[in-house]
């Protein structure tokens, strides 16, 4: 063989290997990308399809009004993530409700426009992401309150069993929301950002507008007519819509041997001490009537 054409060999033979090595590297791109790579941890979710959530809804629509608030019934649409995802559309779901419009459609039409009303304020009053709209007060930085919060210790049985759902199923119901946020920004006075950004990193659901506004809306320094006079009391709260303390007993495997009426009562859960349990970390009626204050001032 001539010089030649062992040079044109070894060039042809080149170009193989680089040709092999470009399609080794697109096969590579094209497996599909760890999530743990990018920040998030796999958890196990059960899959059902948006149409079918819809139809069960439609069975249980009639009492949203009067049940989506209490914590052990299941009368929501629970298709939160498949709005913020996309895997249904909002139009999709009014069209739905208005085909059939015989039912008590209103207050759950009621919450959509809310969530497109938060979508259209963050977009034309972007710095609403980090700053209040009004009020001045931005919340006094504890790093020792907000690790006691984010790790469900904070003595208060229906906020701890709240973070406890979050953080193992990457949902919370929407009461408990309320209640946490309104607990975070006024019982321990925590900057509304921070609980933000920690439903953020556990929300399935998360919606940036939403969450923000959300946020605003508990703290009372939003755009809503939420007065900062507002205090939501835990105590009442789970009094209300989990008097069984079936709900908190679920999260908080500690208390299942403590009566529910002792849930909702701040002076027993103040004086006695519960094996594995924490006492709150601060005195409800005295934070509250603080945080008036100083949001007043």
């Amino acid at each position: 063989m001539d010089k030649y054409s062992l040079v044109k060999r070894e060039l042809i033979k080149e170009d193989y290997d680089g040709i092999t090595q470009v399609n080794e590297k697109l096969e590579i791109a094209k497996m599909p990308l760890a999530i743990e790579s990018i920040g998030f941890e796999k958890i196990k979710v059960e899959i059902i399809s948006p149409q079918d959530k819809l139809e069960t809804f439609k069975s249980s629509i009639s009492k949203y009004k009067e049940q989506r608030d209490f914590l052990m019934c299941d009368v929501t649409s629970n298709l939160s993530v498949d709005l913020r995802f996309g895997t249904i559309g909002v139009r999709e779901v009014l069209r739905f409700m208005f085909e059939n419009r015989h039912l008590d459609i209103e207050p759950f039409i009621r919450q959509l426009i809310f969530r497109d009303f938060y979508a259209y304020l963050l977009f034309h009053i972007p710095e609403l992401e980090q700053h209040n709209y009004k009020y001045s007060f931005n919340g006094i930085k504890d790093e020792k309150k907000f690790e006691l919060f984010c790790k469900a210790k904070t003595g208060f049985p229906i906020v701890d069993a709240g973070v406890r759902q979050l953080i193992q199923t990457g949902n919370m119901h929407n009461r408990v929301r309320m209640v946490v946020a309104s607990f975070f920004v006024k019982d321990l006075l925590l900057p509304w950002q921070w609980g933000e950004a920690f439903f953020a990193k556990y929300l399935l659901d998360y919606d940036k507008a939403s969450n923000v506004l959300s946020w605003q809306w508990s703290a009372g320094t939003g755009v809503d007519p939420q007065p900062y006079f507002r205090v939501f009391n835990p105590y009442l709260q789970s009094k209300k819509f989990d008097k069984d303390g079936l709900y908190i007993k679920r999260y908080i495997p500690e208390l299942k041997k403590v009566e529910a009426k002792y849930l909702h009562n701040e002076i027993y859960l103040l004086e006695h001490d519960i094996k594995g349990y924490p006492k709150p970390i601060v005195n409800h009626k005295a934070a509250s009537k603080i945080a008036i204050e100083v949001f007043r001032t």
